[in-house]
C-alpha cells in the first residue's frame, strides 16, 4: 500500500486550520480496509473516518442503504466518527433514507461531497429531512469535506 499521502491539500495556505493539515500529512488518513460492494465503495480510514463513494446512476433506497449499514457493521467493525459521502453518483434519494441516517448515524459528523447544481440540490433536498442538530455539511472540494469534519474537534 505505501506511504503516499491521501488527502491532497496546500499545506501552505494560511487560512487551512494547522489542525487539519497536520492530521492530512500524516498516515492517519490511509485506507485501513476497502469494500467493493453492488453500489459503492467504502473505505475506512484513519481517524475513524468512514468515506463512502456511490456508483454512478445509484438510485438511494432503504434496502440499498440497510446492506451497506450492515456491511459497514459486519465487517469493519470499527467505531465510525466521520462520514464522508461522495453523491456525485446519486441519481436519487427516497425521502425515508433520512430516517434511517437519522436512527444510526447518531454522533457522527457527515460531510456530503458533490459537484455542481444537480447534487446541491439532491443534497439540500437530503439535509432537510435531517435532524438539524446533527453536523451536516455539503461541500464540493474533498480539501472542504476534511476541513468541514475534523476542524470541529
Amino acid at each position: 500500500m505505501g506511504n503516499i499521502p491521501v488527502v491532497e491539500m496546500d499545506f501552505e495556505a494560511p487560512d487551512r486550520p494547522a489542525g487539519v493539515a497536520a492530521a492530512a500529512q500524516s498516515t492517519d488518513f490511509l485506507p485501513i480496509s476497502t469494500m467493493d460492494c453492488e453500489h459503492a465503495l467504502l473505505t475506512f480510514r484513519g481517524n475513524e473516518l468512514l468515506e463512502v463513494t456511490f456508483r454512478p446512476r445509484t438510485e438511494l433506497k432503504i434496502p440499498v442503504v440497510v446492506g451497506l449499514l450492515a456491511l459497514v457493521d459486519a465487517e469493519l467493525e470499527r467505531r465510525v466518527r466521520y462520514l464522508l459521502v461522495d453523491i456525485g453518483g446519486l441519481d436519487s434519494v427516497d425521502a425515508d433514507v433520512a430516517d434511517i441516517v437519522n436512527s444510526t448515524c447518531k454522533g457522527i459528523r457527515i460531510a456530503l461531497l458533490g459537484s455542481g447544481p444537480a447534487d446541491r440540490v439532491l443534497a439540500r433536498f437530503f439535509m432537510r429531512k435531517i435532524d438539524p442538530l446533527r453536523q451536516l455539511s455539503y461541500v464540493e472540494s474533498r480539501q472542504d469535506a476534511l476541513t468541514f469534519l475534523l476542524e470541529h474537534d
